[in-house]
């Protein structure tokens, strides 16, 4: 997660105890993985870093839903809306990890 964090430029203040607690708190320890129902870590405000105030544990599915939401929101209010190279470059990146 640290790497990760690392690679999109993100603060990372995460300790291995918070980690450990997140992890079996909310199940995350059991229900990691990649499928659709796998839970995955969330930055809630995807402004900020991974810090224990601001991550949670949602199924990856839910995860994928929440970067498509704003994407199409957009389609729906100008039916015009042509997105980006860099919305398209981060859908296909979603859909190619």
């Amino acid at each position: 997660m640290q790497a990760r964090a690392r690679e999109r430029k993100k603060d990372f203040s995460l300790t291995r105890s918070q980690y450990i607690y997140f992890a079996k708190s909310t199940g995350y320890e059991k229900m990691k993985g990649k499928t659709s129902f796998s839970l995955s870590i969330d930055r809630i405000d995807d402004k900020q870093g991974y810090h224990w105030w601001n991550i949670q544990a949602i199924t990856l599915r839910e995860n994928t839903r929440k970067q498509f939401v704003p994407y199409f929101a957009r389609q729906m209010e100008n039916q015009n809306y042509e997105p980006t190279a860099e919305e398209l470059a981060a859908i296909e990146r979603q859909i190619t990890a």
